[in-house]
């Protein structure tokens, strides 16, 4: 925090302004040589009041240049007369003075491991008037070479809340420049135990909201559920924060939650939470096809079906992937355009309907028989289970698709060792039922052999132990 003088500025009379500071800076001399540091400490403070005072800005930064460069001068003299004169920052009215003296502390304490977080609040000052409205590229770019030297992660000195609000702004800079790619190596800085505390919901929020401009970017489904994720449960903390604030305080206060604006405009609707969840259980269903992401939907929407009680189009949708029947593959059977995510009016308009529609056509061909052997209280419910074999035209009827997309998708799917099967293009058929080699029969006789005997040792070995007890 930034130590803001008590003191109001008068005005002094040049000449004896002059002699009381010859004076002081013999006593800060005579100090110093015979090691006094109370003294020194002291009289550091006098003549900074006394400059102050005197309303002499470029005085007073020359003068604390050339006592902090001091030879012998004590580190805890140095550190008490920066803080002071960092308080006098805010009370600088001519913004070309102010930032001047902002560059001068800068110097001072540059390369000073006990000005660390000095030379920070600095850093941040000068990269936030470069970076001001109507600021270039140019501006914008230098501003982020001077936060790329600045590694506030290392800091002990400095107070979590402010090293995380520092990152954050090393990663707006990034968003700006369009520099993604600095931007998820500058968020890896952050340490995510930080959110596990409420009073750092509104950071836990901007946090994520930046990081899913990258995945946006990437098109990185379950990264960008994640970071939907993330803002939903910090707008939640959030809502609790401001609850309990509000029984505190009666009368009207700004509200901890009111979001720069930068933070409002790449966010659009998800700063609500409703929004929010629905958003990412629909980036969810985007997922590559694979039997732990319906496992995670499933998980997901039974915490949320209060909060999305109202939103028929998103029931229908997880209903069509969780059904133990064979479901549509045809969009316009989905309320999609009650969905911010798949809304035609939307910010994303049909972007994502091509890779919706791959997953439920993929859904309906990948076979289920993982899900019984590992016991998961989820039944995929595939053609195979229907028809040991069925031809393109009766596949297309049934998913409402097209032959060409299910014929893709379906040998992706056999690429990927989800779905055995054969496919006979002249007669345009699909056969499910493939019979096993006869080394394939003895492998799985084996297999079967060597389970029986393990569970028969296992068994042994306990009855042993029993008899040993006993």
């Amino acid at each position: 925090m930034l130590i803001e003088s008590n003191s109001e500025p008068t005005a002094t009379k040049p000449s004896a302004m002059q002699e009381t500071l010859a004076a002081l800076l013999e006593q800060e001399r005579i100090s110093r040589q015979e090691s006094r540091m109370e003294k020194s400490l002291e009289l550091l403070e006098e003549i900074a009041e006394l400059l102050w005072r005197a309303r002499d800005f470029r005085l007073l930064m020359k003068t604390t240049q050339t006592l902090t460069s001091k030879r012998g001068q004590p580190v805890k003299a140095i550190s008490k007369m920066v803080r002071m004169c960092m308080g006098y920052i805010s009370s600088i009215d001519d913004e070309v003075v102010r930032m001047e003296f902002v560059e001068t502390m800068k110097g001072i304490c540059e390369k000073k491991i006990y000005l660390e977080v000095e030379y920070a609040r600095c850093c941040m000052m000068i990269v936030k008037h470069k970076e001001k409205e109507g600021a270039t590229r140019e501006d914008i770019l230098e501003a982020a070479k001077i936060m790329e030297n600045v590694q506030v992660e290392t800091y002990g000195s400095m107070d979590k809340f402010e090293k995380l609000e520092f990152i954050l702004y090393q990663m707006k800079l990034n968003i700006l420049l369009k520099d993604y790619t600095k931007l998820i190596i500058v968020s890896k800085k952050v340490n995510l135990k930080f959110f596990n505390d409420a009073a750092f919901a509104k950071l836990e929020t901007t946090f994520y909201l930046y990081k899913l401009q990258y995945h946006l970017m990437k098109d990185e489904y379950a990264e960008i559920a994640e970071c939907l994720s993330g803002v939903h449960s910090a707008l939640g903390k959030g809502d609790k924060e401001e609850d309990e604030a509000s029984l505190k305080i009666k009368e009207e206060t700004p509200s901890d939650f009111d979001y720069d604006p930068f933070v409002r405009e790449i966010a659009g609707t998800f700063l609500d939470k409703s929004a929010a969840c629905q958003s990412y259980l629909a980036f969810m269903l985007l997922e590559d096809f694979s039997l732990d992401k319906l496992d995670r939907i499933k998980k997901e929407w039974e915490k949320q079906q209060v909060t999305l009680a109202s939103h028929f189009g998103m029931r229908n949708l997880v209903q069509a992937f969780m059904t133990k029947e064979i479901s549509s593959c045809r969009l316009e059977d989905y309320s999609l355009n009650e969905l911010l995510v798949f809304d035609v009016y939307g910010p994303y308009g049909n972007k994502y309907h091509a890779q919706l529609e791959k997953q439920l056509i993929k859904k309906n061909l990948h076979s289920g028989t993982p899900l019984l052997l590992l016991k998961i209280p989820l039944s995929l419910t595939q053609v195979s289970l229907y028809y040991s074999n069925i031809r393109f035209t009766k596949l297309s009827k049934l998913l409402r698709n097209s032959i060409i997309k299910i014929e893709d998708n379906l040998c992706e799917l056999i690429f990927e060792d989800k779905v055995t099967c054969v496919i006979d293009r002249p007669a345009e058929l699909i056969n499910f039922r493939i019979q096993k080699t006869e080394a394939e029969l003895i492998d799985d006789w084996v297999g079967n052999i060597n389970d029986i005997v393990d569970l028969v040792d296992f068994v042994c070995e306990r009855i042993e132990r029993e008899d040993v007890r006993a």
